[in-house]
């Protein structure tokens, strides 16, 4: 073999740090890594000076020579490494292919008179069938006709009507009185120190009948920095409590929003 005999020739020029000859086993890089020691060899030899004095090597059968170049030779190993992969993937596919379950039996398949409402689309998927082929096979009974629905016009609700009586033909209203509703509104934008007896004392100042003022307080801890209250008065005060020249400037009044309990 080239390499041991390489090898041989240079322990018997005697020189001190040669390289050792390894015995590669057999593998698949065995032919690359005995030449990685033949250039090892080689290039040791070189730098003591004494690359005249290994034998020349010359090939005995041109035959099993091959006609390329370096640079080609990597191409060809590249291709037979393709090939090589080609070959691996295709048996993976076979070897899946085999142990792939095999297709249900047609028997196994419902039946189309009850398919439609026996058969969810998720086993049709395992039997490879498609929605169009479910409908190339249903009868004219398993199509159920769906008729739009007429929109339906909703009656408008009306509220109830309030008529408010004057008492202008009456000759006794002594004997039946009415009792008229207060006005209530929600006055805020107050100072904080307004009280409850100085607001009802400015609406009597101003001609309100009967005025009545609670002060709103706070609910969940909640700070304001302004005052707000719930007033009340009679409905004959109309005019003066709804006059903006009696409030405070910058105040806010608003109606009262009573909600309805069902």
């Amino acid at each position: 073999m080239a390499k041991d005999l390489i090898y041989k020739c240079m322990n018997d020029l005697k020189m001190e740090g040669a390289p050792r000859c390894v015995n590669r086993r057999k593998s698949d890089d065995k032919s690359r890594l005995d030449v990685d020691d033949i250039m090892v060899a080689v290039s040791f030899v070189d730098d003591q000076g004494k690359l005249e004095m290994l034998p020349v090597f010359v090939a005995a059968n041109l035959e099993r020579v091959p006609p390329l170049k370096s640079d080609v030779l990597d191409l060809c190993m590249a291709v037979n490494r393709i090939e090589a992969l080609e070959l691996k993937v295709e048996q993976l596919v076979t070897a899946a292919s085999v142990s792939a379950p095999p297709p249900p039996p047609p028997a196994a398949i419902p039946s189309t008179s009850t398919a439609s409402a026996a058969v969810t689309d998720e086993q049709y998927e395992q039997f490879g069938l498609s929605h169009a082929d479910l409908a190339g096979c249903l009868d004219n009974d398993d199509f159920k006709v769906v008729e739009r629905k007429k929109n339906v016009v909703k009656k408008a609700i009306t509220k109830p009507r309030i008529l408010t009586g004057n008492g202008s033909k009456l000759s006794n209203a002594d004997q039946v009185k009415a009792v008229p509703r207060r006005l209530f509104a929600y006055v805020g934008r107050l100072h904080i120190d307004t009280t409850e007896d100085a607001l009802q004392t400015l609406l009597t100042s101003a001609g309100v009948i009967e005025p009545k003022c609670k002060k709103l307080i706070a609910k969940d801890g909640r700070v304001f920095t302004t005052a707000a209250f719930m007033v009340s008065c009679s409905s004959n005060s109309r005019s003066v409590f709804y006059d903006v020249s009696i409030w405070p400037a910058g105040a806010e009044l608003r109606d009262w929003y009573f909600r309805e309990r069902n």
